[in-house]
């Protein structure tokens, strides 16, 4: 088993980062896939939106899973379900096998992005847990932006099939790596089989007041961002008049600053603290969606005005995202995978709401996106602010 720290943060993020990339590599190929199938595009499409779903509906159910029968075998039991789901990709002949083998695909990939952060709150203190934490969660950007890249080139070379077989081959030598190496940091006999059942843990959850300020603070974080995601390219390319290239240099410092915010706050979380870097991360998100909207009302409608202030605010979600993870899976430690898995089904949940909010109000403006961005802003720092309510007092004696 491994027990140098630098090999056990390298495999946590290969597992948390297996599950984007396998989201994001095949979608370059949607067009050749829809012709060798003969399908339509919205058929096709599925193949996106409903793992989306598996993703979300799966992290809420590993976290708990994981609580019970330990973080290892819940692992090893997703990536077993993942490698299911990429030879059933690979294999398709039809779209509807292609959509329910891409499903259990991705629902095998949560695993890893749930289980990865339970298993750092496991070992680490909450500060300590932070830090961590920064440097997994950066792998939940890096692998979606070199995804595409990577299934592009595949796709030419070899056909969309290769970008299954691509992400198996991955998800087969991770699993290698987990069974040689990954130990258990939550074994069952710690008391999590006589602890509450899985509804019963996340109905607790739901009622604790610290839990709910920084799992919705996170979610309208990922929002905000998805948001952008969502809007983003169809402002370059239909409302401003750009390609896809100015799309991907445009969204690059927004991805790079927010990998920079993980980093610093990887160095800084533990000297001031989960609560402080949470509401710099709420402030900033406010400032700097607001910035957008002036800019675009006042100064002018070009690509500048909305991706320079969402690089900032992405800054700024790099030190409060992986804090507020850290703050939620902290609340109660017995229940620290049911947490991950609430707390990453409502960071999926919220995000694809913005992301097809923001599609379904599309009107030839930037507007819907931005304004979207600024509410997601405000929501997180309104749901953050019962975190910063005085606590009562205790009485002496």
């Amino acid at each position: 088993m491994i027990r140098d720290e630098r090999a056990f943060l390298l495999l946590l993020v290969l597992l948390t980062g297996l599950g984007p990339a396998a989201l994001q590599i095949f979608l370059p190929a949607l067009p050749v896939i829809r012709t060798d199938l003969a399908t339509s595009s919205a058929a096709v499409q599925l193949t996106l939106s409903l793992s989306t779903l598996s993703i979300a509906v799966s992290m809420l159910l590993f976290g708990p899973i994981s609580d019970r029968i330990g973080r290892r075998p819940a692992v090893l039991g997703g990536l077993a379900v993942f490698l299911l789901g990429s030879a059933g990709c690979v294999l398709a002949d039809s779209v509807t096998i292609l959509v329910i083998a891409r499903v259990v695909q991705a629902a095998g990939g949560a695993a890893g992005m749930v289980i990865a952060r339970a298993m750092i709150r496991d070992r680490h203190a909450p500060e300590d847990a932070a830090s961590m934490l920064a440097i997994v969660t950066t792998a939940m950007v890096v692998a979606p932006m070199i995804a595409p890249v990577v299934g592009g080139g595949l796709t030419d070379m070899f056909g969309w099939r290769s970008t299954f077989a691509a992400s198996g081959i991955a998800g087969l030598l991770i699993l290698a790596a987990a069974f040689a190496g990954l130990p258990e940091t939550h074994p069952p006999s710690t008391g999590a089989r006589h602890g509450p059942g899985l509804m019963a843990g996340s109905a607790r959850l739901l009622v604790n007041r610290e839990f709910i300020a920084y799992a919705l603070q996170s979610a309208f974080s990922m929002a905000l961002y998805y948001a952008l995601l969502g809007g983003g390219a169809y402002v370059v390319m239909e409302v401003l008049g750009g390609t896809a290239t100015h799309y991907a240099l445009w969204f690059l410092p927004v991805a790079f600053m927010f990998m920079i915010g993980n980093l610093v706050a990887s160095r800084i979380s533990r000297r001031f603290g989960i609560d402080r870097m949470v509401l710099w991360g709420c402030i900033g998100n406010v400032a700097g969606t607001g910035l957008s909207l002036f800019l675009i009302g006042f100064v002018a409608l070009a690509p500048w005005a909305i991706f320079l202030p969402a690089a900032l605010v992405a800054f700024f979600q790099g030190l409060s995202v992986p804090n507020a993870q850290a703050g939620a899976l902290s609340v109660d430690a017995k229940l620290a995978g049911t947490a991950s898995g609430l707390s990453g089904f409502l960071q999926m949940a919220f995000a694809a709401c913005a992301a097809q909010f923001v599609g379904f109000f599309q009107n030839g403006t930037p507007w819907p996106m931005v304004l979207t961005m600024f509410a997601c802003a405000v929501f997180s720092f309104l749901a953050f602010m019962p975190r910063l309510a005085p606590r009562p007092a205790i009485p002496a004696g």
